[in-house]
């Protein structure tokens, strides 16, 4: 399948039917296409103290229920702290490429 349009964040639920969170996030980083989208996991079970790291290649994790404004912040920082880290591409994702 050829990808044409890729989001610059996805945020992904832990907890779904057929796939977790976190094997979602595996799948998009296994594929060369996907591997610069921002992933911000969210939990029901989110325990901040038990959760100091987020799994990796997260670049954020946090708790549901959440307050309206947090989910655009931390995107916002997550396209910020992945900008500042120097991509050449200005953060931009190539989406020719299949998986």
């Amino acid at each position: 399948m050829a990808l044409e349009v890729l989001p610059e964040v996805a945020v992904i639920d832990m907890m779904m039917p057929k796939l977790t969170g976190a094997e979602v996030l595996d799948e998009l980083r296994a594929c060369e296409a996907t591997r610069g989208i921002r992933v911000i996991l969210v939990s029901a079970s989110f325990d901040r103290d038990r959760h100091a790291e987020f799994p990796p290649g997260a670049d954020d994790y946090g708790g549901k229920p959440f307050a309206p404004r947090e989910v655009p912040a931390r995107m916002r920082l997550a396209l910020t702290k992945h900008r500042a880290a120097g991509r050449a591409d200005g953060g931009r994702i190539n989406a020719t490429q299949h998986c």
